[in-house]
């Protein structure tokens, strides 16, 4: 296989077998230094609430995703009235959340998507409560930081008496329409690593969870903090305490950043951008195009391997496809989030990118473009 600078890679060793590699090291992360607060547990979670504009009463922090997804399960089972209680959940971004929500008792049933938010579809949902009984539930995504169609989802629930749960992980301070995203709803989770992108700073960080919830009452008893948590939870929440001190002008830094890469790929065939809603802020938590569209004559694999090459560690949206998780993968039923999986190539946005590197990601896109749909 010969790649867009020319090199050749042997079929049998994956290694580049000669050229001249243009970008010889990918971004790295930087170094964070533990927070030195007597009670980072207190201290994170109002400042957390304060960015948001919650009340502090409103949130717990659990030891896991798990013991959140538990949690949320348990309560939406004891408050609803059907015999038969049904998830209806999006059909892509929810892969942690499906993947706990098969140990619980409740039934679930996917949801497709929209093709530019990525969120699940309101139409979907509508067509769904008309079909089945029991809808105990609507549970939402925001991949790669983009946001759900706030508005219509919320108006689905008031109209039809159903909450909103939502995993806000990838969308920390993103808005739609003003409001802050897992401000709303009956339940709001933040994987806190995934949340303040140090999922990928050690593998020691525990996976500690803060869950949002619209009844103070529910979220009063519970909780993790400085009295409970062991060594290693103080130690991960002091990692956290610096990461979300430094996420507001992080996420500023990154949003400039994409919308400067987004200008210059501006106009390129066969690639289609991130998009951009009116009145909607993104998190972006990661970076995605849409590839192989028209003249693209590249496979994914191929195409993903291509960036790789030149250290920019794009992966396949599949990762992110909820269906997976159930062994669920009807075309007929799940068109937009199957091609979405199939077509698009996501990078994670951590703090090591800076403006620097735009010049890097439009330059090789070009690059892979032209390459990907030559004649």
């Amino acid at each position: 296989m010969v790649y867009p600078t020319g090199r050749e890679v042997n079929s049998d060793d994956p290694a580049i077998a000669g050229g001249q590699i243009l970008f010889m090291t990918s971004p790295t992360a930087d170094m964070i230094e533990p927070a030195p607060d007597q009670d980072p547990f207190e201290s994170f979670r109002s400042e957390f609430c304060t960015l948001i504009n919650i009340p502090i009463s409103s949130t717990v922090i659990f030891p896991s995703y798990q013991e959140a997804m538990r949690n949320i399960c348990s309560l939406v089972s004891e408050s609803t009235v059907a015999e038969d209680p049904t998830l209806l959940v999006s059909a892509f971004g929810l892969p942690k959340f499906t993947r706990h929500l098969k140990e619980s008792d409740l039934n679930y049933q996917f949801v497709d998507i929209e093709p530019d938010s990525y969120g699940i579809s309101p139409r979907g949902i509508v067509q769904k409560i008309e079909d089945i009984q029991g809808v105990a539930g609507i549970v939402i995504g925001h991949p790669f930081g983009h946001p759900a169609n706030m508005p219509a989802l919320e108006r689905i629930s008031s109209d039809y008496s159903i909450p909103l749960i939502q995993d806000c992980s990838s969308a920390f301070l993103a808005e739609s329409q003003g409001m802050p995203v897992g401000k709303t709803g009956y339940a709001s989770i933040f994987s806190l690593p995934q949340t303040l992108g140090v999922d990928g700073y050690s593998p020691e960080l525990d996976g500690l969870t803060l869950v949002i919830f619209e009844d103070s009452d529910e979220a009063g008893p519970l909780g993790l903090s400085a009295n409970t948590a062991n060594t290693n939870q103080r130690e991960t929440m002091e990692i956290l305490l610096t990461a979300l001190r430094d996420f507001p002008d992080q996420l500023q830094r990154r949003r400039s950043m994409i919308w400067e890469l987004n200008a210059r790929l501006r106009g390129i065939a066969s690639v289609a951008r991130m998009s951009h809603g009116r009145r909607i802020q993104h998190a972006y938590s990661k970076f995605s195009l849409k590839i192989r569209g028209p003249g693209w004559k590249e496979d994914l694999e191929t195409s993903i391997r291509a960036f790789q090459v030149e250290n920019l560690e794009f992966s396949s949206a599949n990762s992110e496809l909820s269906l997976s998780q159930a062994g669920a993968d009807s075309s007929d039923q799940f068109p937009v989030a199957l091609r979405t999986a199939r077509d698009s190539i996501i990078l994670d946005l951590h703090n090591g990118f800076s403006e620097s590197d735009v010049d890097r990601i439009s330059f090789v896109t070009r690059r892979i473009v032209s390459w990907a749909c030559r004649s």
